[in-house]
């Protein structure tokens, strides 16, 4: 910030959002009624706290529960 670089950062952490006026937020959009379907639009709105990754986890059968059934014999 204080070089006043131009930089892109990608990052679920939404404090870093607030830190300075020149950091500007942007979020990726959903599909209304499936959370692990994404848009590809994304539009500048202040970090709202939510990232769906619990939606994108079922989606791929990546969550807690999944993987220990899969890795406990």
């Amino acid at each position: 910030m204080r070089l006043d670089a131009l930089c892109v950062y990608v990052t679920f952490v939404d404090e870093l959002a607030s830190l300075a006026e020149q950091i500007v937020s942007m979020m990726s959009t959903i599909v209304p009624h499936n959370a692990a379907e994404r848009t590809y639009k994304v539009v500048r709105k202040p970090a709202d706290g939510l990232a769906y990754a619990l939606a994108i986890a079922e989606k791929y059968d990546l969550t807690y529960q999944r993987l220990h059934g899969r890795l406990t014999p």
